[in-house]
């Protein structure tokens, strides 16, 4: 394994610094993407949070160079110093806080209303008809359990916010 990582590390050297620097940036750039990806939603973050990431990510950009993708985070570092406040950020969380609440409520009637149906169907004996909404309940349940779970991660932002 050693003699393959040497291999690549000498491809690497042979080739020109515009390249290289190239691969660099695009590595870092993925790299970049995928950290993005893996944590929550960012606009849910906090005004300073965001401003101190794409502060970061501006000063990388100028380590490296990059030229078009530097301009791209000044105008969004603007566009976040121009209208992401606080407030905002707490209004839209609570927001998403009553929509979720309001998604929690429709999926708990929906689930009761799909028991019901279970009850008629058995009290009919149809085992055919029992089968599916048993997995038509098994569906709703999960969704209703996604949506607990997406509630209380807001929920949480939201107490870190300050509320």
């Amino acid at each position: 394994m050693a003699l393959r990582q040497s291999g690549r590390i000498h491809l690497m050297n042979t080739l020109p610094l515009s390249a290289r620097i190239n691969i660099k940036i695009r590595t870092a750039s993925l790299f970049t993407l995928v950290m993005m990806a893996a944590v929550p939603a960012y606009a849910e973050k906090s005004c300073e949070v965001r401003r101190t990431e794409m502060t970061q990510a501006l000063q990388l950009a100028e380590q490296h160079q990059h030229v078009q993708k530097e301009a791209g985070l000044r105008k969004a570092l603007d566009e976040l110093n121009a209208h992401c406040t606080h407030a905002g950020t707490l209004a839209n969380t609570r927001h998403e806080l009553v929509q979720l609440d309001d998604k929690i409520s429709e999926k708990q009637q929906s689930i009761k209303e799909i028991q019901q149906e279970i009850d008629l169907a058995r009290a009919k004996e149809d085992t055919k008809k029992i089968n599916k909404l048993q997995r038509k309940l098994s569906h709703k349940n999960d969704e209703l359990l996604e949506a607990q779970q997406k509630r209380a991660e807001v929920n949480s932002e939201l107490v870190a916010l300050g509320r």
